[in-house]
């Protein structure tokens, strides 16, 4: 029976020390409404080329701890992976500014009107802990920085958009480890669907997309 409780706690200690993992993944928002696509989707095929590496991260604590439930929770780990919710967000933003998007890579196949490529430079989850009399309460922020490049029959473009976010969770325990994830969740979804509407207005009607004035829209060979 000693033993028992002497593994016990150990474990706890352990867990304690070591500090849980507490992920999150953000759903994909809404597909935005384009303000001004009076010319409709752009014809043809394009490939869509999204770069995902910088859209998991830490959820940082800003301002320095908090009582949450003790400082184990300072142990803890809080990943988020944005990037299934990004994917959708970005190719049903683009679905509505061109006739067909496919995700793939490259501009040589045949068939292909062009390529938008989507590079996120800078992912950045954050949240604070304010203490309250029925609980904490965390509120989130987050950031996404993009760089697109658009290469279309009427030409090529570079620009970078940015998407920003807020979230809030409480917690009616005096435990709130998971409220930390869970705003930077909720503030990250946010930032995806503000980075899809302005890359959607971005793109309407966009005459890169198009083929110039007396050329026909002849697919890449």
């Amino acid at each position: 029976m000693q033993r028992s409780l002497l593994a016990a706690a150990l474990a706890a200690a352990t867990v304690a020390v070591g500090g849980c993992t507490l992920r999150a993944t953000p759903t994909a928002p809404a597909t935005p409404a384009i303000e001004a696509a009076s010319l409709g989707p752009a014809p043809g095929t394009f490939l869509l080329e999204i770069e995902t590496a910088t859209l998991t991260q830490e959820v940082r604590l800003v301002g320095g701890p908090r009582p949450t439930g003790g400082w184990a929770c300072l142990a803890n780990r809080y990943p988020i992976d944005a990037a299934p919710a990004f994917i959708v967000a970005v190719r049903d933003s683009l679905g509505q500014a061109v006739e067909h998007v496919e995700l793939g890579t490259g501009d040589g196949r045949p068939g292909v009107a062009g390529v938008i490529t989507i590079r996120p430079t800078r992912f950045d989850p954050s949240a604070s802990i304010f203490p309250g009399l029925r609980g904490p309460t965390a509120h989130g922020i987050a950031t996404i920085e993009v760089e697109v490049t658009v290469r279309g029959p009427g030409g090529r473009f570079d620009t970078s958009i940015a998407g920003y976010g807020t979230g809030a969770q409480g917690t009616h325990g005096l435990i709130g480890c998971a409220i930390r994830s869970e705003a930077g969740s909720q503030a990250s979804e946010r930032a995806i669907a503000d980075f899809a509407q302005r890359l959607a207005n971005r793109l309407a009607d966009a005459p890169e997309l198009r083929a110039k004035a007396g050329l026909p829209p002849a697919a890449r060979r």
